[in-house]
């Protein structure tokens, strides 16, 4: 076996090892979000991966690795908030990046076996967009609601609309009356 053969299965069964927890990692994460610990241990074998999945020439692990990483490093910048979705994505994404590893083991093409890839990669793209254009409008609705409520203290449906969202979304009606 050449050197180039070695260090190909090396670092196949090093992506393997790092991938091996964080399923179990990123479970934890949905009930330890404020884990910064947590979300490093899954944050970091996914930039190990996408870093030196091209040097083997692995594109498409590449491409789904660094859309993955971005999910994770939103969720380190507190620009993504952890939700059930989230989790699910994020399991998913584990589960493409085992595929294409099992793959290049096999010395399969990358996509082998994996339907949809280019639907997941978009979904995995998208999700950040999508998940913060709701947040942000969510929060521009309870401020709006707040700032009425002050104006009119005495109107019935703005009451009601204000404990709708208090039930819906606590967490956004908290920020909107600091």
């Amino acid at each position: 076996m050449d050197i180039n053969q070695v260090l190909k299965f090396e670092f196949i069964d090093e992506s393997t090892d790092m991938l091996s927890h964080i399923g179990t990692d990123i479970v934890r994460m949905e009930t330890n979000p404020n884990d910064k610990e947590l979300i490093e241990d899954i944050f970091r074998p996914i930039h190990s991966i996408k870093g030196n999945s091209s040097f083997f020439g692995y594109n498409k692990l590449k491409d789904f690795a660094h859309v993955l990483e971005n999910l994770l490093d939103d969720i380190r910048k507190d620009k993504l908030p952890i939700s059930p979705d989230l989790i699910t994505i994020l399991l998913r994404g584990i589960d493409v990046i085992t595929a294409i590893l099992d793959n290049a083991r096999d010395d399969n093409d990358e996509l082998t076996g994996i339907e949809n890839y280019e639907a997941l990669l978009d979904e995995v793209k998208n999700f950040n967009t999508s998940t913060k254009s709701e947040t942000i409008l969510w929060d521009e609705i309870a401020v709006d609601l707040s700032s009425l409520n002050s104006e009119f203290p005495d109107h019935i449906i703005l009451k009601q609309l204000l404990n709708k969202l208090k039930i819906v979304k606590p967490d956004t009606f908290n920020k909107a009356e600091r």
